[in-house]
């Protein structure tokens, strides 16, 4: 996996004699350097065993933090590529950590998509006599109610089923019971079913 060091860059120093820290990555023979924006002395550097050694000056408590920051967020952006692709690109994540790209993760399924497996599901059980006709009908009304909440309130045809919140699920159940002709309860019932094992916090 990848493999964090902060060094000290050495060879240049600042008006105040402090070296420049950079953190180095390292996975599968590939390495990158990463500059932190932060300086220190090279016998400060050495003194405090690259700062792992108990602090006691405020502004060295405060590098080492703000390094710690940097090193947690690089193993986090490492392990967002490396979902995607195992094979991950460290310039790739370089640029992702300075600010030059942005990570694009996939979204998931969305709102309409959970209903339609849902429905699809439901429609095997009715096909197999487990569960009747009417039911099922039932529940793609509530697909058709899904649809219009979400073009009459967000202004759109689906969203990402992350988007979910109790917000969402509030402003729902208001559009059902007041400006739906259809019963309220019934359409909830539909939807929460749906919805129940991916979101169960939710509804």
């Amino acid at each position: 996996m990848l493999k964090t060091i902060f060094l000290l860059k050495s060879g240049r120093v600042n008006r105040d004699g402090e070296s420049s820290i950079i953190l180095r990555l390292s996975y599968k023979n590939k390495i990158i350097t990463i500059a932190s924006g932060k300086f220190i002395s090279k016998e400060r550097w050495i003194q405090t065993n690259h700062l792992k050694n108990t602090l006691k000056a405020e502004k060295e408590k405060v590098i080492k933090s703000l390094l710690d920051l940097m090193q947690l967020n690089a193993e986090k952006k490492f392990t967002e590529l490396f979902r995607i692709d195992p094979e991950v690109d460290l310039e790739l994540l370089k640029a992702e950590l300075t600010g030059k790209v942005k990570i694009d993760q996939p979204e998931g399924p969305t709102i309409i998509e959970i209903m339609d497996t849902y429905n699809l599901f439901f429609t095997k059980r009715v096909n197999s006599g487990e569960r009747a006709p009417a039911s099922l009908q039932k529940y793609k009304r509530a697909k058709d109610l899904l649809l219009s909440f979400i073009s009459s309130n967000y202004k759109k045809e689906d969203m990402p089923a992350s988007e979910l919140s109790s917000s969402f699920v509030f402003k729902l159940e208001q559009f059902l019971k007041y400006e739906s002709s259809f019963k309220e309860q019934i359409a909830c019932i539909g939807i929460k079913n749906a919805y129940a094992d991916s979101f169960p916090s939710l509804l």
